[in-house]
């Protein structure tokens, strides 16, 4: 008799354990260490230049060159900045 309530009891300790998340399995994978991730990325220097380039014929022309300088914020408080440039 005392079988079937021990059983159901087992049973249900083991429906309702909680398993271990993807997450908690990376985290102790690495060795405790998870990357920090990527909070937000904000625009802070917009500039155009104008260049001069020659052609094939050697005729001058000019053409604009836009820089954005972007920074991003990380969650472990970090930041890096970069820029990219766009022929306009």
């Amino acid at each position: 008799m005392k079988l079937i309530p021990t059983l159901a009891l087992i049973v249900t300790a083991l429906i309702a354990a909680p398993t271990t998340s993807h997450a908690d399995y990376y985290y102790y994978s690495t060795g405790g260490y998870c990357a920090p991730t990527l909070v937000s990325t904000c625009e802070i220097d917009r500039c155009c230049h104008s260049h001069l380039a020659y052609d094939h014929c050697g005729r001058a022309y000019r053409y604009s060159v836009t820089t954005i300088t972007y920074r991003s914020h990380y969650s472990d408080g970090s930041c890096r900045t970069f820029t990219r440039s766009y022929r306009a």
